[in-house]
């Protein structure tokens, strides 16, 4: 039998073309909420504290978003991040909702023979590995692209109804 638990969604806050925004939002039960900079949503019975489907559809169209689950018992919290071409990483995350690194991590590493440079430089790496660095949601605007074209900003002229159109996420 699955497990449930609490998760929230973050996606980049744009204009979407409506077959993508109509696919996303065929996923939630309920609606995105406009949040500052971004639209999220929470749910609290999910499998596993997942999106799984929308997830996956996000990768899929390459729109960047944040999901945050709840741990519980031996479940640990965990942190999605998904930006196209740069990162899709879950981060497990002890119960203040902070990525760590464990002390026997930190051990084995002091037990080899390095330069105190060496051990700094081994320990960034190890911090970035756990808890990389990426841009936040709201660096990210996103543009419409039909076929081969360059990819354009959206506006009124534009019919949002054409499926052909595809949404390419660009850092500002």
């Amino acid at each position: 039998m699955p497990d449930y638990y609490h998760a929230s969604l973050e996606i980049v806050k744009a204009q979407y073309p409506t077959h993508i925004w109509d696919k996303i939002s065929s996923y939630i039960p309920g609606h995105l909420e406009e949040c500052e900079n971004v639209y999220c949503y929470s749910n609290g019975y999910l499998i596993n504290g997942e999106f799984e489907e929308l997830e996956e559809y996000l990768v899929q169209e390459g729109i960047p978003f944040n999901r945050s689950s709840e741990g519980f018992m031996e479940i640990s919290p965990e942190r999605r991040v998904y930006r196209p071409n740069l990162i899709d990483q879950v981060i497990y995350l002890n119960e203040e909702s902070e990525a760590y690194v464990t002390t026997n991590s930190l051990r084995v590493l002091l037990k080899r023979e390095l330069s105190p440079h060496e051990i700094l430089k081994k320990i960034k790496e190890l911090l970035d590995e756990k808890d990389p660095q990426y841009p936040e949601l709201n660096s990210y605007k996103i543009l419409w692209k039909k076929g081969n074209e360059i990819p354009y900003e959206p506006d009124e002229t534009i019919s949002d109804e054409d499926e052909t159109i595809s949404v390419v996420a660009v850092l500002k």
